[in-house]
């Protein structure tokens, strides 16, 4: 019972609790989490920095929500990157988890009355284009709406400016590196993502962290398929704690059997020609009893006789 119970709990953490989950709340594995509810107001400013090539700090993901019924979101958020080379980009994806309002629910509210939206994306070091980011969302297979934008600009402004329709919005930035032609990532501690015909390598430890660092949910770092393979890579280990729980039960139902069951060694038997030439047992004896027999008769005696005519023995009955 406790070796299954055992085996049920190895299973759980392995796969339950890495299935894809996409509640905000549990987003926070990896990546640097941070709410933004009380500062995004009055349309202050919020100005986010990202390393680049250091790891998970390569990645930051913002929570915005209403503060009270009465006010909306409204700031604007500066993202940084610390560019060593032309290549160096920065990845934002915005996405609005509500289960509860359809894809174009959620859309036509996103858009407004002006049908331009509330959300702006602007690239601002060096000066770029400005995208209005509610006629630009994707859906995608879990009907969660999506923008993907990559920059490469050292700043990138989102501007808020929501009105009363407002759901609650996740922002994950990510730092990565374009490749040039004929170059690949390094597998050791990179992933390839692949967005808007742009080939990027960025930090392998942001895959399957169900954050969203790269292309759509259901592809790159949070692809279904790359993450089923991350899990069962941790399947040795069930299996492992299969086999020793099994040696175990082995070494100890042995142990058992020789422990609390008498040890049958020496029996006699006799032939019964009245049986149908059946064994029969006679008696048993415990081994340190026929030791001790035999060290008291050396020769046993013979219980048979001799025939004069021919001189050959014959067994008695």
């Amino acid at each position: 019972m406790k070796c299954t119970l055992f085996i049920l709990h190895i299973f759980y953490i392995t796969f339950v609790t890495n299935s894809p989950n996409y509640n905000w709340e549990n987003n926070t594995n990896n990546t640097q989490f941070i709410d933004l509810t009380n500062q995004c107001v009055n349309y202050s400013q919020q100005d986010i920095f990202i390393p680049i090539k250091v790891g998970v700090a390569d990645a930051v993901a913002l929570f915005i929500s209403k503060k009270s019924p009465e006010e909306v979101p409204r700031c604007s958020i500066y993202f940084h990157i610390a560019m060593e080379n032309h290549r160096d980009l920065q990845i934002i994806v915005i996405e609005f988890l509500d289960n509860i309002h359809t894809f174009e629910e959620i859309i036509d509210h996103c858009l407004g009355k002006n049908r331009i939206g509330f959300l702006t994306l602007k690239e601002v070091d060096p000066a770029g284009k400005i995208i209005h980011v509610c006629n630009r969302f994707q859906s995608t297979k879990a009907k969660v709406p999506l923008f993907v934008h990559v920059g490469f600009a050292k700043t990138i402004q989102v501007q808020i400016d929501a009105e009363d329709d407002f759901h609650s919005m996740k922002i994950t930035t990510t730092a990565g590196r374009a490749l040039a032609r004929h170059e690949y990532c390094n597998g050791t501690f990179e992933i390839q993502c692949t967005i808007e015909r742009n080939t990027i390598c960025i930090n392998k430890a942001l895959s399957c962290d169900k954050n969203i660092n790269c292309g759509v949910f259901d592809e790159n770092d949070e692809d279904y398929k790359i993450c089923r393979v991350s899990r069962f890579a941790y399947l040795w280990v069930v299996v492992l704690a299969g086999l020793v729980t099994l040696i175990l039960i082995f070494v100890i139902l042995v142990y058992l059997l020789k422990t609390y069951i008498p040890a049958i060694t020496d029996n006699f038997f006799i032939f019964n020609e009245d049986e149908d030439n059946k064994l029969v047992i006679k008696s048993q004896l415990k081994s340190h009893v026929w030791q001790k027999l035999k060290k008291q008769v050396k020769d046993p005696p013979c219980f048979c006789q001799t025939s004069s005519e021919t001189g050959y023995s014959m067994n008695s009955d």
